[in-house]
């Protein structure tokens, strides 16, 4: 198990790849983020809280590394920085598969990889 859990090679996956996001890719993220159904994604992030709560070894550890190090480390600046959610979004859905149903994770997933046209 690695520093992110079970899924720490896809964390880091997507961790190298935000360095190399152009502003391009950086806007079709933020745009099919927005374009989300609002209502589908709160309940998703609702669901992945609870999750959360009661499934992940350390919580406090979890929130300090999506918006403490990944924050401050991989997504700072004036490209990534204004379109942030669906990049976070897409570490939280690797963080938390296997804990969340396919559905969930694709709502959070899915603008990343849309964008950067990579698997699940």
């Amino acid at each position: 198990m690695g520093k992110y859990g079970p899924n720490t090679a896809q964390v880091n996956e997507i961790r190298t790849k935000i360095p190399t996001i152009s502003m391009e890719q950086a806007v079709k993220i933020d745009e099919l983020w927005r374009e989300q159904d609002i209502e589908v994604w709160m309940t998703t992030w609702d669901r992945v809280h609870r999750i959360l709560e009661h499934g992940y070894k350390n919580r406090r550890d979890f929130w300090v590394t999506v918006w403490g190090e990944i924050w401050v480390e991989d997504i700072r600046g004036e490209i990534l920085e204004p379109r942030w959610a669906g990049i976070r979004d897409a570490v939280l859905a690797v963080l938390v598969r296997g804990l969340v149903d396919e559905e969930d994770f694709d709502v959070l997933y899915n603008p990343w990889r849309e964008t950067m046209e990579v698997e699940k």
